[in-house]
């Protein structure tokens, strides 16, 4: 599997345009953290959602930066 930021530029605009909803999560929190304006109006922008594309870029995050 390929991390989303690896992707050609065109493509994540595509894939961040589509609508839909992600499947829930099994196990999912809700919490509230602080972010910029900016990332949230560019997940937004990708319409329904776009909470669930926030989590699987966290999750890419993580699994790129798993402690060793």
């Amino acid at each position: 599997m390929k991390p989303f930021s690896s992707l050609p530029l065109e493509l994540q605009a595509e894939l961040l345009s589509l609508k839909g909803t992600v499947a829930p999560v099994a196990e999912e929190d809700t919490i509230q953290v602080p972010v910029s304006r900016a990332v949230v109006e560019q997940f937004r922008a990708g319409g329904d959602g776009w909470q669930g594309r926030v989590d699987m870029a966290l999750r890419e995050w993580l699994e790129e930066n798993k402690a060793s």
